[in-house]
């Protein structure tokens, strides 16, 4: 289990410009991940500013909460829980979480109703991980199953001061118009299959 404070920068850019700073960057990782997302009856998770999936990569999976901090940047505690493929696949067929561990002992302390927890939609996102002295970068080119693809980037630091100048460079250098991002989940949201 993890605990972090998520500190980034986000904007959605263009496929061009997508294409452009993967091809700059041929020593980049590149994964994919399908994350699953979670909500309870009445959207109670969105209503408190909760995120919940369960993310599956090629040999290992993960849990993970959100949740939003009273703070003027863009900050989240995240939970996150390692998962086996095997547990992953049968959470999400069974529609649940892990059932111990400190995610479930939040939704416990906050009175979560859990068994009533359901998986609304997916999306799967090909991710390219660039390393900066900053902080990490990372590139996302996102399948939805309505087959929507959007491109996004995503600048996770530990430091906004020092790591807000590279941002700024980065956005002019490829002509990014920064636009205000809501998260994957609400995306998700607009383009699952009817």
């Amino acid at each position: 289990m993890t605990q972090t404070i998520e500190r980034e920068f986000k904007t959605l850019i263009t496929k061009t410009q997508f294409n452009q700073i993967q091809k700059e960057h041929p020593e980049a990782l590149t994964v994919r991940q399908t994350n699953h997302y979670f909500e309870l009856p009445g959207h109670q998770l969105r209503q408190q500013g909760l995120g919940l999936r369960i993310r599956q990569f090629a040999e290992t999976a993960e849990q993970t909460l959100k949740i939003p901090t009273h703070s003027v940047q863009r900050t989240l505690t995240e939970i996150t829980e390692a998962l086996s493929l095997e547990t992953a696949k049968q959470l999400i067929e069974q529609q649940t979480i892990q059932s111990d561990g400190p995610i479930m002992t939040y939704f416990n302390e906050q009175a979560l109703n859990w068994p009533t927890l359901l998986v609304w939609g997916y999306s799967t996102t090909e991710r390219t991980i660039i390393n900066e002295p900053q902080g990490q970068l990372m590139l996302d080119q996102t399948r939805y199953p309505d087959q929507f693809i959007d491109y996004e980037l995503e600048f996770e630091v530990t430091d906004f001061q020092m790591a807000q100048p590279f941002f700024e460079q980065l956005v002019q250098r490829y002509s990014i118009k920064p636009t205000p991002v809501i998260n994957k989940v609400q995306r998700a949201s607009h383009h699952q299959a009817h």
